[in-house]
């Protein structure tokens, strides 16, 4: 933050520089964020400094709004677009032309609208028409499964690392009407609404133009509704073992909650249950002593060539027609076990040596047992 305040001129002439901003045009406060040198060194520093520089880029482009609406708009260039949806909604591509911003916008300032009453966003509007620019919020309605998935590839893309919390994500598509309508009962019509409504995920798009639609923006449930069906989404594609447990945790929001979440899954959280899982006929060669090679390595250090050939491993299990259902939750249960340690060369090994016995288990010649308490587990998916 002292940066931010100290060279903040000099951030700002950076953000501009940046490709995807269009010369600054473009302001969004996650890609303010990698102006700092800290957070932009890796997709595990993006991760672990996403929320420690939040209030620092989030200020960032509240001054870079202020400095390009300062300016009288340009002849046949005076639209700001107030771009709002929840994370993973897909926002950005909704408003591109071919990897372009439309002839006629001056500005895209993204950032959730769910706070339309609070006297700093109403300020930004302000600033616009003041101005003389035309105002458009465009707002992204998604599926909110749909978004969550987007979140996972954001958390394992390697050129981003984030992902988002689900109660962020309930948190903002659940009170954007409210926000929203907050807006228009302030400025009336000075300002125009289109949205952008994924009924039935990215295939399933109508955009709806006008006041009159804003009701759509209520057609996915309350922010109880939503935290709910993502809450089970979740739940469901860890226990499918589509994604690991640093995934779920930060969609979790919290240790604590993802413990919560978890409770009953057969899902490892902690290298614990390694001597369990080599009782099961399939000697993962390497883990315990794994455990004294990975201390002093963080999350970070996780070599992200592992965690995709962890990946690709996965989809291979779950696409082998030869693997029976139970061998293949017991193969995924083995996974996490790896997962949970956190030497990649060690994860490495331990994968490639699961890898080795795929054929003698499609042979029968090594027989896994079912997860442990598997019919526990499948009573809490039901409830």
């Amino acid at each position: 933050m002292n940066l931010a305040i100290n060279n903040t001129q000099g951030l700002l002439n950076r953000y501009n520089k940046m490709d995807n901003t269009f010369g600054g045009r473009y302001i969004a406060s996650d890609m303010m964020k990698e102006v700092f040198e800290d957070f932009n060194q890796s997709s595990a520093h993006r991760n672990k400094f996403n929320n420690v520089v939040h209030n620092a880029a989030a200020s960032l482009a509240a001054e870079q709004f202020k400095q390009t609406v300062s300016k009288p708009p340009k002849e046949g260039k005076d639209k700001v677009i107030f771009l709002t949806g929840s994370p993973g909604a897909g926002k950005t591509s909704s408003v591109m032309n071919d990897g372009k911003l439309q002839s006629n916008v001056a500005v895209i300032f993204e950032g959730q609208l769910a706070n339309g009453n609070h006297p700093a966003t109403q300020d930004k509007f302000q600033q616009a028409l003041d101005n003389g620019y035309k105002i458009e919020i465009v707002a992204v309605n998604p599926k909110p499964e749909q978004a969550l998935e987007n979140t996972f590839k954001r958390f394992y893309d390697p050129n981003d690392g984030r992902g988002s919390p689900i109660s962020t994500m309930a948190k903002i598509q659940g009170n954007s009407y409210d926000g929203i309508k907050a807006l228009h009962e302030k400025f009336g019509n000075q300002i125009e609404l289109t949205i952008i409504d994924k009924k039935g995920g990215n295939a399933d798009l109508t955009k709806f133009h006008g006041w009159q639609y804003l009701d759509v923006l209520k057609s996915q449930g309350t922010e109880k509704d939503i935290q709910q069906r993502l809450e089970q989404h979740l739940v469901q594609a860890y226990s499918q073992g589509k994604i690991n447990y640093e995934c779920f945790k930060q969609s979790a929001g919290t240790d604590e909650r993802a413990r919560q979440l978890s409770s009953g899954l057969d899902r490892p959280q902690s290298s614990e249950r390694n001597q369990n899982e080599q009782r099961r006929g399939i000697p993962l060669n390497g883990i315990k002593q794994g455990n004294k090679l990975g201390q002093g390595h963080t999350s970070e250090s996780r070599s992200e060539n592992t965690q995709t050939t962890i990946t690709s491993f996965r989809d291979s299990i779950n696409s082998n027609n030869q693997l029976n259902e139970q061998q293949k939750k017991s193969l995924h249960t083995m996974i996490s076990v790896i997962e949970t340690n956190s030497n990649p060369e060690v994860q490495s090994k331990a994968i490639e040596t699961l890898k080795e016995k795929i054929p003698d288990i499609v042979a029968g010649k090594i027989d896994i047992p079912p997860p442990p308490n598997s019919n526990h587990r499948n009573n809490d998916r039901d409830r």
